[in-house]
């Protein structure tokens, strides 16, 4: 399991860096010291997707977190980036508060930190645990909500995207939430199993909460960053259902998921930072006439777009459908029901940026020169999306 998703955390870093040189020479920082950061970042997603501990897992949130807060305000001559930096911090440490008192009234009832010794505890206390241990499961939802910037808790995301570098709102985007639902999920399935019944509906709410919300605001953004910090809410609400089934099946799901999420994110702002650098504009009406000035560029952001939307063949349409299968064989109909309405609303703003690139005049007839580094980073994550789409089975088996 932990090397799993460690192993699709790693990909998309892996990819990031590519991208990253050439991105970081435009801002006043230090490349080196924002590599070791985000090092330091992906320690801490290897603590917390390998922990064995409650305490591991707070060390790993930490260590995953910091150094973010540190990256959203790189870019310390934008007020922006400054802003997000703070914002993120605070509602970091807000979260980190939540994680911590959870932890603590869990240990105060069970008497235990192990991952497995919890699972035996409430396994032999289904009936009687105290209301002190039920509470820190609940304070634990909060934490995790603010973490994967799950509705109500998601107030911060579109304001720190907008404003931190785009790599690092692309490190936010993928990396720390699919490190997050790998981390969250291990917890519930190993140790709170047992007792679903007792946070069912409210972890069922969040996810019809955040599809929806996501979803319509951003219908209503022009900045594409911001649009895709809203489709990022909703993305969080689809992969919640994988933490209400938390089952062994749920995790392959919540592991297809955060890969096609992923490397159709990352394509979508490889796609933007090249756009950026012609126009110097990061709204949606930049990609007009994306087409006209390269052809193969606007294939791939296509290619992205349909992944996100879950529109077959792609990878993002095989992503919803476990997770929907997996809900609806659990019980929740009514939660896929919401579901696949709120991927019908995302087409409209995903298929607006397609439009925009074949239908557009763009601002100039220059053609778009693609770095070599882009080019690689594109192809690999456009291929990946079609052909996980065509054979899903490769990755869905890694974990029986």
């Amino acid at each position: 399991y932990t090397q799993a998703f460690l192993g699709v955390v790693l990909v998309i870093a892996f990819l990031l860096v590519l991208l990253a040189d050439k991105f970081l020479k435009t801002y006043d920082v230090h490349t080196p010291e924002v590599f070791a950061l985000m090092l330091f970042s992906l320690a801490g997603s290897v603590a917390m997707l390998g922990f064995g501990n409650l305490a591991m897992l707070f060390l790993g949130v930490e260590l995953l977190s910091i150094p973010m807060y540190i990256l959203a305000g790189s870019d310390k001559r934008n007020l922006l980036s400054n802003e997000a930096s703070l914002k993120y911090f605070l509602m970091g440490a807000f979260a980190s508060a939540f994680l911590l008192f959870g932890i603590a009234l869990i240990y105060g009832a069970s008497g235990t930190f192990d991952l497995a010794e919890l699972g035996q505890y409430v396994q032999a206390n289904t009936t009687s645990l105290p209301a002190m241990f039920l509470a820190g499961i609940v304070l634990i939802i909060i934490a995790f909500g603010f973490k994967v910037s799950a509705a109500p808790f998601h107030f911060w995301a579109p304001d720190v995207y907008d404003g931190a570098p785009t790599i690092v709102t692309m490190f936010m985007a993928t990396i720390v939430k699919i490190a997050a639902f790998g981390t969250f999920l291990k917890l519930f399935m190993t140790a709170f199993a047992p007792i679903a019944g007792s946070y069912s509906l409210v972890l069922a709410a969040l996810s019809a909460m955040t599809m929806t919300i996501g979803n319509l605001s951003a219908i209503f953004q022009n900045s594409f960053k911001r649009m895709m910090a809203y489709s990022g809410v909703a993305h969080a609400g689809y992969l919640l259902l994988g933490l209400l089934v938390a089952t062994k099946a749920a995790s392959s799901a919540v592991l297809f998921y955060g890969l096609s999420y992923g490397v159709a994110t990352v394509a979508a702002f490889a796609v933007l930072l090249l756009v950026f650098y012609k126009t110097d504009s990061e709204d949606t009406d930049a990609f007009k006439g994306l087409a006209t000035k390269n052809p193969l560029l606007a294939i791939a952001a296509t290619i992205s777009m349909l992944s996100l939307a879950g529109i077959p063949p792609t990878a993002g349409f095989f992503g919803k459908y476990y997770l929907f299968s997996l809900t609806i064989n659990s019980g929740y109909t009514w939660l896929a029901v919401i579901g696949i309405l709120n991927s019908l609303i995302s087409v409209y703003y995903y298929l607006r940026v397609v439009i925009f690139m074949y239908t557009g005049q763009p601002k100039d007839d220059k053609a778009l020169e693609i770095p070599v580094l882009y080019s690689l980073v594109i192809g690999i994550c456009t291929l990946l999306a079609i052909v996980f789409g065509l054979a899903p089975s490769l990755l869905m088996d890694v974990l029986g």
